[in-house]
């Protein structure tokens, strides 16, 4: 809910400091580093009399180290300010004393090398940490996915081995035999869609998808769509409410790969949603945009999730912790998809247990009126499922919404 979601991002901003405490922290934590050089030397004077800049060099890449430059600079100016007292004798004046000010020079130009080498030194450590972590999350998820990718391909291999042996040992009745075809077509459909999943993932990532654009009525899709997952909704009897504006909205589309978008989504929400539980799609225009939006009461995506839940391999894991199956790269796809028709996608949750909602957002296309699916979208939806499919198929216009049951 809003108000639970504005409550909860001003408790997160309250407890977060400043913007100005962590470089203010940085800056005082040059001014100390100067301090101590300054107060060590003074300490220990009769063992550092001769030997006054190797402490506040050290105090320069200190600063610099855990600062950055900004720190380091002010290490710099705050150093040369004190070991004026130690280089230039205060009986001489200040530009009389060459040899002070040579060395004073000398300070500066040292000082400055080595702030800038640790702070580059201190970027590339941090940036291969970084790259390493990357890597290590990525061959992490990849071995998800392929514990994920064996399963999957394992489960319709049991029962095709067992219809082959019972059309074996029924093969004098038909109806038997039938039925153990008929068992074998399924899961050889499952087969091929996991198999054509993860070959549009790869021609997607490698620019080898070509789209065969047409103006589109949106509606055509997400009546496509559903029509693809009818069974989906139907065995889980969830209740879908469809929200379409009483106006076509024209996109510059690919049909199959809009379609394949949507059906995605749909199926998403679908599998994370507890039986019985709601499935909202809205389509509307904002600006020059068409939003598809597909919220459900499902199980919620955690906010660390949030940022990943379209990376690759990412969704393995909910579907190695739900065994809802599926290999987690449809999201991946979606993505892809989405931005090759010039388009965006991205996802919100409270949090678990609060649902989720996918919002895709496609340019409105410029000519309106060259739609050839618009009449057919706007006059003959699928829009029931058919038999005892959900318990609700929901169709509205906006500022209303009317359920047919």
């Amino acid at each position: 809910e809003p108000g639970v979601e504005h409550r909860g991002a001003a408790r997160a901003a309250a407890a977060r400091p400043p913007f100005w405490f962590r470089p203010a922290l940085r800056y005082a934590g040059a001014a100390a580093s100067v301090a101590l050089a300054l107060g060590f030397n003074q300490l220990f004077q009769p063992v550092t009399h001769h030997f006054h800049s190797p402490l506040f060099f050290a105090a320069v890449m200190l600063s610099a180290w855990f600062g950055g430059l900004g720190p380091g600079l002010l290490t710099i100016l705050l150093s040369a300010l004190a070991l004026d007292y130690f280089f230039i004798s205060p009986e001489t004046a200040l530009f009389s004393d060459w040899a002070g000010l040579t060395k004073l020079g000398m300070f500066v130009l040292v000082a400055l090398l080595i702030s800038v080498l640790t702070t580059a030194s201190r970027w590339l450590e941090e940036r291969w940490r970084r790259r390493v972590d990357e890597l290590s999350e990525a061959d992490r998820r990849k071995n998800d996915f392929l514990a994920m990718l064996a399963h999957e391909l394992r489960n319709p291999l049991a029962p095709i081995r067992n219809a082959l042996d019972i059309m074996r040992l029924s093969e004098a009745d038909p109806a038997t035999a039938a039925q153990a075809r008929e068992l074998i077509e399924r899961q050889v459909r499952q087969l091929s869609m996991l198999v054509n999943d993860l070959l549009d993932v790869s021609r997607v990532q490698q620019g080898k998808v070509q789209l065969r654009r047409e103006p589109l009525d949106v509606a055509a899709a997400v009546s496509g769509a559903l029509r693809t997952a009818r069974p989906a909704i139907a065995a889980r009897a969830h209740e879908l409410i469809l929200s379409l504006p009483p106006e076509p909205l024209i996109v510059d589309a690919d049909p199959i790969r809009l379609e394949q978008v949507l059906t995605n989504l749909i199926h998403n929400a679908v599998k994370y949603t507890e039986p019985g539980g709601i499935i909202r799609i809205t389509v509307r225009q904002q600006q020059d945009m068409v939003e598809v939006r597909v919220r459900d009461t499902g199980i919620g995506i955690t906010s660390d999730m949030l940022p990943r839940v379209f990376d690759l391999f990412t969704q393995a894991e909910n579907a190695l912790g739900r065994s809802q199956g599926g290999l987690g790269i449809g999201l991946t796809l979606v993505r892809r998809l989405v931005e090759m028709h010039g388009g965006s996608v991205y996802a919100y949750s409270a949090g678990l247990g609060q649902g989720s909602e996918f919002t895709t957002r496609l340019p409105l296309a410029a000519d309106h009126g060259g739609a050839r699916h618009a009449d057919q979208a706007r006059s003959g939806r699928p829009l029931a499922v058919g038999g005892d499919s959900p318990k609700t198929w929901g169709s509205s216009v906006e500022g209303g919404e009317a359920q047919h049951p």
